[in-house]
Order: structure tokens, then sequence, then C-alpha cells
């Protein structure tokens, strides 16, 4: 009986530690480091020139989140430079499938980030107006 009981407790305590609760975090598709690729708004569609696809979009595991836009000037000599446009930091947070709050400074929006494909994501404000990022 001692020996059943022993069998018994045995396998119990067996079924509890293997049924662990999985400790790795889950890797969310927008996970990576983002550059914009094409963009759709109010009718019209264009592609990032090289400069503008210097920028980057970056959402860290942790929830921490950066950006950099870049936008082609005209220099005082009449020839035309990539400048930075802005940059800046925050966090990001799922909020439900395919829904995500991004807050950076006094900037807090909530986006729908689709995937497209493995390697590309599309950030949509709304029906009209989109921009497609590639992952680097």
């Amino acid at each position: 009986m001692k020996l059943i009981q022993l069998l018994l407790t045995s396998t119990v305590l067996w079924v509890l530690i293997s049924c662990k609760e999985d400790d790795t975090p889950v890797q969310d598709f927008v996970i990576g480091e983002w550059q914009p690729s094409i963009a759709f708004g109010d009718g019209d569609f264009f592609e990032f020139n090289d400069c503008e696809k210097q920028g980057r979009t970056i959402f860290q595991p942790n929830g921490a989140y950066s950006f950099s836009s870049y936008l082609e000037v005209l220099a005082g000599d009449n020839s035309v430079e990539c400048s930075l446009n802005g940059s800046g930091t925050g966090t990001w947070l799922k909020k439900a499938e395919n829904m995500y709050t991004i807050e950076a400074g006094s900037l807090i929006e909530t986006i729908e980030i689709i995937p497209i494909h493995a390697d590309t994501i599309r950030f949509r404000a709304d029906q009209n107006n989109y921009a497609d990022y590639s992952r680097l």
C-alpha cells in the first residue's frame, strides 16, 4: 500500500513540475528595427526616397520605443541635403490584436499595426492612410 501511495505521490509531483508555466516572453511581430518603404494617404501613393528610408522605428521587447525620420531639405547653395526631421523615445503596449498604444513624450497615440509579410508591417491610421515598413 505504501508503494502505491509513493507512486501516486511521485506521479502527481512529476505532473505538477512538468506543467510549470513557461517563463519565455511572447515575441510580438512588431519587435525589431523597421525602416519606411511606402505610404498611401489622401488618395496618393508614394515610395520613400533614400533619405527618408534612413528613418527608423524600433520596438524593443521590454516595451521601449524609438523613432527617427529624415527629410530632404534645400541647402544654402541650392543643393539637397538629407536632414534629421525628428526623433524620440517612449514606450509601446499591445492593447488588442493589431492595436498598439505608443507613448512618446506628451504624444499618446493608438495605432493599428498589421503584419503584411514576415518582414513588412503596416501602420494604419485609418482605412485611407497607411505606411508600410520593412524589417532591417
